[in-house]
């Protein structure tokens, strides 16, 4: 650590120094322009003056050794009656008493027409550079130069002009001036889809323009366009580089939880986690709310008129300070702070309204109607029978059902458990600005209903943010709190609905829902009478649970001076969850799988409490020549959970109202208790080193300790490095006037994971079920290891950016490789140890690829306020595991010879994680009508064998990402977001289950009688209707997939200040939102297996008072 603190000194003496500076200069009449510019190159600060004023002048002596910059100004200034003021890194000399021209007959003459000139500066008094400089109404343009400068004429009369001032990175600013008039401009920080000015990363914050790492910074304003469902599915739609794994199975059930990932899979599941869903948070990147940790949960609950941007950090050098937390990549989002967007003395009141319809998405369905349906059935032979007496059962039944057919029966299954489902978001904000003491309170109620009925997800929470300032002093303070109910459908899942046929009437002459479908006593044996799966929607069953969430963050700032600022914060979070279902003895599952079955009642309760605690000191040395930005951390965290699990089936009782209902029966239950208990400590270091704007790097180092890790390796240490280049600085590369900005960066670093179970390292022993002589026993489960070491990430990242023809089009790319090494596995050990293995480090993984933007504003017109944009993202990643533990492998050899009809998920050295394993398919014979497969020495083989997997293509896509189109006329907004996704494969199981495998006692894809084999010599997909052996996972059912999908539609007018005004507003606002309004792609497959997706559409109103 010696070089650590070696270089933080080196900070604290250039800032002693920089405390100390002094101007050393002797002239003798002189011009004072020349004097103040020789003031300028010894300091480094900016000088701004009346040319007016200095025109006449006298000439000016100075003598100065080793005097304050006040001292010297106050020498050459005062004798010539001016003055000056010092605002951050400008100095801005103005005349207090009117002195005469040296020489009266030098003074020019007045010209007809305006001239304006000035400098355009940021909120630290910094120049800005390459702004545009328009008088509106006109097509006049200027430009400022490196030092901000700026002058514009026009041949106008008027006695004053407006002036548009805008620059990448900085809101527009519009100004009234007069004829010859100097102005200081001085433009705030806007933080833009492509941002310029300061990066997010919610330790400390980073100057875009010499930060090394990879990271993307997205506004307000572009999530609003982005989609209305949730603030990650808004920034998939922006951004490629964050990753929602799509899920067949649940569609859009607002209980489910998404899969997130950042550049890839860097870790595998363990041998005991590959048949569940254990590993699907493996891969989650570190969530930040105004730099404290927070859960993908509370996220997407999160209302996001309260968010200001959202950054995405991606390489070492954006992550390597969050250690083992940020191996996954970093969300860090930004919310409202008090007073931000307010007035001093003011009380903003903002109000947002949402309607959201949403609507079920079936178009991927094309089941059978009843007509067809029974045409199937009778070709298949299934009402005949070499039986007399069983042949005459099979006709009369089935005239029975064609009886039904003309007297009306056909029941659309499909439309049954769903719904148009109409919900509504509410949020309400109070943010008051004074001179020491702001706050903004907000409220919000989100009520998402899903498509299928009764499944719901309701979330009521509230935060108070209250932040104190007094002179060097700031404190802030969050307290938030919310609460959410949670119900999953009584209606099962959706599959069973679509495989019912149209032919069967779900309700009696009552309207009330029969318990078996069909007719019992007129079907022949071995026909289905299935249950009616609307029986158990009406009974008293449910299935929900309630979360409360309670968090106090604590944030306490010094400001040494204008360089140092020490930091220390308090985070206490705790979250509490119930949950309870009940399915009634007299449902239909006791009628069709056990008649003795009582009732099924399951209730869990879990409790999670984490604390944070973090002390820093920051140094930003503003020097223009010598930019040097550092910090140093101290944190520790500590989180605990607990989790009780009570599962009872022998209840007979029809319905519960509270767990003590059921406290008689535990005895005959199962009752199962679990607990976390994790600590963690970490030390950071970060610097970063810019000169003259032109080069730049970044050093970060963190060392992580945790209690996951073995005794012998609890700490580990974590590190990063950065370089960067700014090419549009150089004096070389200024010929190119196209080219704005120009940015290579370079970052190599180290990181870790942790996202692990708390007790792998330790020896584990678990209770027996039963007592021996009334005493309880245990036994040792799991072999401890003192050794087990932290998985290590190795992260390369090279990238550019450019901004072109006066920042119309913004380029960004970068190429990455990240390999992951000693990935947690478990290791085997011989038979005669008495264990199977123990947890250690075994393996190795690595995801390269390529990420791409491309901005382009074709049309800008601000005079006339219209705008067009267009907008593109892409991105490659090509994931490969070099080496798995020998354990893993053989565990998944049981997996592989399991027949089955969906592909095997095996992890293999050499290929992708997402690879799908299926036994090759040479396709079905013409002569036999029979499937025939390929060996793995290439011989043809007619039998299905499970060690004949081979990989037959990759689940993830080669290249995916977004295409968006944002127009804005006025007040008037509209954006289009597509996604796609092209030169991946899918397996479609549609086609085995409803086709091939079709069981037509059931309703089966309109496709069952297309391609099927039906005499020799027919080239035929499809196996005959005759053949009743079932097919399994073959390379047959495998396509390449090419998608593109309208992901988002959003049109919105904003009121003008003169409407909003009569309206009694602010501010006034009208929007509508559509998501998901179409999906395209050329494999055709059942879409929301067991929860369909959706269409949502939002009407939106916000106003401020």
């Amino acid at each position: 650590m010696r070089p650590i603190f070696s270089f933080m000194l080196l900070c604290f003496m250039i800032h002693v120094r920089s405390l100390s500076q002094t101007i050393d200069l002797t002239e003798s009449n002189m011009p004072l322009e020349l004097v103040l510019n020789q003031v300028k190159t010894q300091t480094g600060y900016s000088v701004l003056w009346n040319e007016m004023q200095l025109q006449g002048q006298a000439l000016v002596s100075v003598r100065a050794k080793k005097l304050s910059l006040n001292a010297v100004l106050e020498q050459v200034l005062t004798p010539l009656g001016l003055t000056y003021r010092l605002i951050g890194k400008l100095i801005i000399v103005t005349g207090k008493t009117k002195v005469p021209p040296r020489d009266a007959s030098a003074a020019p003459a007045k010209t007809s027409g305006f001239s304006i000139s000035g400098i355009i500066i940021n909120a630290s008094g910094e120049p800005v550079v390459m702004a545009s400089v328009h008088i509106t109404g006109t097509g006049i343009q200027a430009v400022s130069d490196n030092n901000g400068r700026f002058t514009i004429y026009t041949k106008r009369q008027e006695q004053q002009v407006s002036l548009l001032i805008s620059c990448n990175g900085y809101a527009d600013k519009r100004i009234q001036v007069s004829d010859n008039q100097k102005v200081v401009v001085t433009l705030q920080d806007k933080i833009g889809l492509l941002q310029d000015v300061v990066v997010e990363t919610g330790l400390f914050k980073k100057r875009k323009e010499t930060y090394t790492g990879a990271a993307v910074s997205i506004g307000a304003d572009e999530l609003n366009r982005a989609g209305n469902r949730n603030l990650f599915l808004s920034l998939h739609n922006l951004n490629p580089s964050l990753n929602i794994i799509e899920n067949n199975t649940w569609g859009s059930d607002p209980n489910y939880l998404p899969e997130l990932q950042i550049r890839g899979n860097a870790s595998i599941p363990n041998v005991n986690e590959l048949s569940n869903e254990a590993n699907t948070g493996m891969n989650t990147p570190l969530i930040l709310v105004d730099g404290f940790e927070t859960s993908v949960q509370r996220v997407i609950d999160m209302s996001q008129e309260q968010i200001v941007s959202v950054t995405i950090l991606k390489d070492a050098a954006a992550t390597a300070i969050y250690g083992s937390q940020g191996a996954n990549g970093v969300i860090a989002i930004k919310t409202k702070l008090p007073g931000e967007s307010n007035t001093p003395g003011k009380t903003k009141i903002a109000v947002k309204y949402n309607t959201v319809i949403q609507s079920p998405d079936i178009s991927s369905y094309n089941m059978m109607r009843t007509r067809d349906k029974l045409s199937l059935e009778r070709k298949a032979g299934m009402y005949s029978s070499s039986s007399s007496s069983q042949d005459i059962k099979l006709k009369n039944y089935y005239n029975f059902l064609m009886h039904d057919m003309t007297r009306g029966v056909e029941t659309d299954w499909l439309a049954l458990p769903l719904r148009n489902a109409i919900g509504k978001k509410l949020s309400m904000s109070f943010d008051h600005k004074g001179p020491l003491f702001s706050f903004i309170t907000t409220l919000q109620l989100n009520d998402v209903q899903g498509v299928m009925k009764a499944s719901s997800r309701k979330n009521l929470g509230g935060d108070v943010k209250i932040n104190f300032q007094h002179g060097k002093w700031q404190l802030w303070t969050l307290t938030h709190w919310s609460s959410t109910n949670s119900r999953n459908t009584p209606y099962g899942s959706f599959n069973t609905y679509v495989k019912m046929n149209p032919y069967w009437a779900p309700f009696d002459d009552n309207g009330f829902p029969l318990r078996q479908l069909g007719n019992p006593e007129m079907a022949p044996t071995g026909f289905a009478v299935p249950a009616n799966p609307l029986y158990d929607a009406a009974l008293y069953a449910f299935n929900h649970a309630i979360n409360y969430t309670f968090i106090q963050n604590l944030k306490l700032c010094y400001n040494l001076d204008s360089f140092f600022t020490c930091k220390a914060q308090v985070a206490a979070n705790r979250g509490s969850e119930s949950g309870s279902s009940l399915m009634p003895f007299t449902g239909t599952r006791r009628f069709t799988s056990n008649i003795f079955r009582e009732s099924d009642y399951s209730y869990n309760s879990s409790c999670l409490l984490q604390y944070d605690a973090a002390v820093s000191i920051h140094y930003d040395n503003h020097k223009v020549k010598n930019r040097i930005n550092a910090g140093l951390q101290v944190s520790v965290r500590q989180q605990s959970s607990h989790t009780d699990s009570v599962a009872v089936v022998r209840l007979l009782l029809p319905s519960i109202d509270s767990i003590t209902t059921i406290v008689q029966r535990l005895q005959q239950g199962r009752q199962l208790v679990e607990e976390s208990f994790e600590r963690a400590a970490a030390f950071i270091a970060t610097a970063n080193y810019a000169y003259r704007n032109r080069y730049f790097a970044d050093l970060s180092i963190r060392v992580d300790g945790n209690s996951q890790f073995g005794l012998h390796n609890r700490f580990a240490a974590f590190w990063s490095a950065g370089i960067g280049w700014n090419l549009h600085q150089e004096q070389f590369f200024r010929q190119f006037s196209a080219v704005n900005k120009f940015v290579l960066r370079f970052s190599y670093g180290l990181t870790g994971a942790c996202r692990f179970q708390p007790y792998q390292s330790l020896k584990t022993y678990k209770y027996y079920n039963n007592a021996y002589y009334a005493w309880p026993g245990s036994r040792l489960i799991t072999l401890g290891n003192d050794d087990l070491k932290w998985q290590q990430q190795k992260k390369y990242n090279a990238g550019m950016e450019m901004v072109l023809f006066g920042n119309n089009l913004q380029i960004t790319g970068d190429v990455y490789q990240e390999t992951t090494e000693g990935l947690i596995s478990f290791i085997s050990l011989p038979a005669s140890g008495g264990f199977p293995g123990y947890i250690g480090n075994d393996g190795t993984i690595s995801n390269k690829g390529l990420e791409c933007t491309v901005d382009w504003q074709f049309l800008h017109n601000k005079s006339k306020n219209y705008s067009w944009r267009i907008a593109a993202g892409l991105t490659h990643n090509q994931n490969k595991i070099i080496a798995i533990s020998p354990a893993l492998e053989q565990a998944q050899q049981k997996m592989q010879l399991t027949p089955s009809t969906t592909p095997v998920r095996l992890y293999k050295q050499g290929y992708a994680v997402y690879t799908m394993w299926l036994v090759p398919s040479m396709g079905i014979d013409p002569a036999t009508g029979k499937e025939w497969f390929r060996n793995n020495n290439g011989d043809p083989v007619s039998g299905w064998d499970g060690t004949y997997v081979q990989p037959a293509g990759r689940g993830e896509p080669k290249f995916r990402g977004s295409i968006s189109s944002v127009f804005t006329y006025a007040g008037l907004s509209a954006s289009l977001i597509l996604r796609y996704r092209l030169g991946g494969q899918l397996y479609n199981q549609t086609l085995i289950g409803k086709v091939e495998n079709a069981g037509l006692y059931y309703n089966v894809d309109a496709r069952a009688l297309q391609g099927r084999w039906e005499k020799p010599g027919d080239y035929a997909a499809f196996k005959s209707l005759l053949v009743t052996t079932p097919s399994y996972a073959s390379s047959r059912f495998m396509f390449n997939e090419t998608t593109v999908e309208a992901a988002s539609l959003h049109v919105m007018y904003k009121a003008s200040h003169t409407l909003s005004g009569k309206l009694g507003c602010n501010e006034l606002s009208f929007s509508m939102t559509v998501d998901n309004i179409f999906y395209a792609s050329d494999v055709h497959r059942e879409r929301g297996i067991n929860y369909p997706f959706s269409r949502q559409f939002t009407f939106s109103i916000a106003a401020s008072l």
